[in-house]
This record gives structure tokens, sequence and C-alpha cells, in this order.
């Protein structure tokens, strides 16, 4: 740990202006909300080897550290800092007609050098803001939101014809950032955080169509490998950190509720039957190549730009995950 260690800090900011509508029934809001991490803490390589330099340059074996006895020294450092700017709007609705809905908007960029520091060495520990770039989780263009209808009791026997319910919750996400690293680590360091250059447009000529192979395995080419090269050896990649993004995220999920209220003994029970439609449109939710999920982003390595999975697999939980494929719950639910 270095010796000048410092405590980490965070400070946080907001704007907000606020307008109901409507009698109370309706509300918006419009903001900015902001933070400021210093002192964050993060890795280096305090012992790194160089760089064609002394005490000599790398020939493939005999890897040249930074000083005469030790190899890798990793030391905990207070010098990380990160940068969150967003706007933010907000529409909602309460029992407006029986509808209660709400819409969030968020446009937000968030920036640091490591986002998950414990084990992330920069790719040059001699230049930590080198780094300095999208985070491993900025995401741009967010909406979310919910609408509730409560259908008016219609002719017919009450039992049937009342306590009825249409819900529905979406979410449209932008994808995240995908850092390209260099399978074979030309820079000598061993460390395999060197980056490649980029010489083209990652996404010329893909159009993210779902290819079978001929043993029937199905997968994504998300960026094409072409766009980026080798790092000559002894120097670093040129391509910034996160500097291409992922799939982004898709889900509307519908709900059905019938409400029966149950009087027993003067006890008030109401039974709630629900009918939850998840991913209603069947949309195909990719995972990430990035190492955040599937770490399909290493230069000439196997499977390198493409996503073979959704992203409830990329995340460890396939099938039942966020954006998994439609599937349907039923459930009677007690409420007293």
């Amino acid at each position: 740990m270095d010796k000048n260690f410092r405590s980490p800090y965070n400070v946080n900011y907001s704007l907000q202006l606020e307008q109901s509508l409507g009698g109370g029934k309706a509300f918006v809001q419009l903001g900015y909300v902001g933070s400021e991490g210093r002192k964050l803490l993060s890795l280096l390589n305090i012992n790194q080897p160089f760089l064609g330099g002394a005490p000599g340059i790398y020939s493939g074996d005999g890897t040249q550290f930074g000083g005469d006895y030790y190899s890798d020294i990793n030391q905990i450092e207070s010098i990380g800092t990160s940068n969150y700017n967003s706007l933010q709007a907000v529409f909602r609705t309460t029992a407006w007609h029986n509808v209660t809905s709400q819409i969030s908007y968020t446009w937000g960029h968030n920036l640091d050098e490591v986002t998950a520091y414990r084990g992330a060495l920069p790719q040059n520990s001699y230049d930590f803001k080198g780094d300095y770039g999208n985070s491993d989780f900025d995401t741009r263009n967010t909406v979310v939101g919910y609408l509730n209808y409560d259908i008016p009791a219609f002719k017919g026997p009450k039992v049937l014809t009342s306590g009825w319910a249409v819900n529905s919750a979406y979410t449209f996400k932008g994808g995240q950032p995908i850092t390209i690293y260099n399978g074979d680590d030309t820079s000598g360091t061993n460390e395999f955080t060197q980056r490649v250059n980029q010489v083209a447009n990652p996404f010329a000529g893909i159009n993210h169509k779902i290819i079978t192979t001929s043993s029937g395995s199905k997968y994504v080419q998300w960026f094409n490998p072409d766009a980026f090269v080798e790092p000559a050896a002894n120097t670093w990649g040129t391509i910034a950190r996160n500097s291409i993004f992922g799939p982004g995220f898709t889900d509307i999920d519908l709900s059905v509720f019938k409400n029966t209220k149950i009087n027993i003994h003067d006890f008030p029970i109401n039974a709630q039957f629900r009918a939850e439609m998840y991913n209603l449109f069947n949309r195909v939710n990719l995972a990430s190549p990035a190492c955040t999920q599937l770490c399909n982003d290493y230069f000439n390595v196997g499977g390198f730009g493409t996503t073979g999975s959704t992203i409830g697999s990329g995340n460890y939980s396939p099938g039942i995950g966020p954006g998994e494929p439609f599937n349907v719950q039923l459930a009677l639910k007690l409420i007293f």
C-alpha cells in the first residue's frame, strides 16, 4: 500500500425542477444529477517492465523489470477519479382515468480510470491517467417506466366483472463499453492489459444477425475483428479504454390481475390471481463481449468480438434472468 494513501471520498450534486399538472393528477420533473469521486482505490505495478528502455528491451524470454532484484510489485493507491453527469426527466400520473404510470429518461456519462479496482491494472502503470475514459458500466441512454390500469367494472356478475387490472413495465437501455485487449501481449509486460490499435470502423460491414454454424451453435459477430491490429513489440496499444459499445437491452413485461375480495367471518381477504408475461415480444437481449460478461474482447483469441449468449446467461442466470426468452408465470396471492 502506498505510504501516502488517503481515504476516498465522493461529492454528489443535483438541481431539480418540478411541476404538478392537472390538479395534482400528473407530475413532471427535469433535473441534472452529477457526482465526483476522488482518491479512489486503484492498483499499480510499481515495478512494471519497461518498454524498449533501460534496463533492457524485451526480447521474448528475458522480461526486464523496473528494478534489479524483484518482479511485479502491485501497490494499492488512492489516485483514482470518477465523474458522472446526467440529465434526468420523469413524467408521472396518479389515478388519471384509472391510470397510474411513470416514464423516466436518463442521459448519463460516467468516466474513470478503473471501475472495479481489485486486481485490475492499467495498461501502463507509469501513465495511470492514460486509462481515463468511459466507465465499465457507462450507459448513455436509459428509459424505464410502468403503466397500471384499473379496468372499470362492467355489466355481469360482480365476481367476474370487477377487480381487473392490466399492468406493464418496460426498460430500454443502450449498451455498455468494451475495451479491446491484445491476446498476445506484445508489450513484454506479461500482464495482458495491453490494448490494440484501431485501424478502421469496428462496425463496418457488421449487421448483428444471428449466425448458425455447421454444428448448430449460434452467435452474433458484434464488431469487426479486422478493424484492429496488434501493436508493434515493446509499444502500447493506442485504442482508448472502453471506446466501443456492446449490445443494448430491451424488455417489455405485461401482467393481468384479477382481485376478488372475500369476507371470512368479517375477516377481509383479497384473492389476487396473476398472469405475468415476461419479455412479451421475445426480444433477444445479447450478452456483451466485454469482460464484464463473456470476455470475448481479446484480439487473436477464439470468439473475439462475438456473443453467443443472452444477457441472463452472461450474468449467470440463464433462462430466468432479465430479458430472457418470453415466459409466463401464473400465481395466486392471498392478501390480508
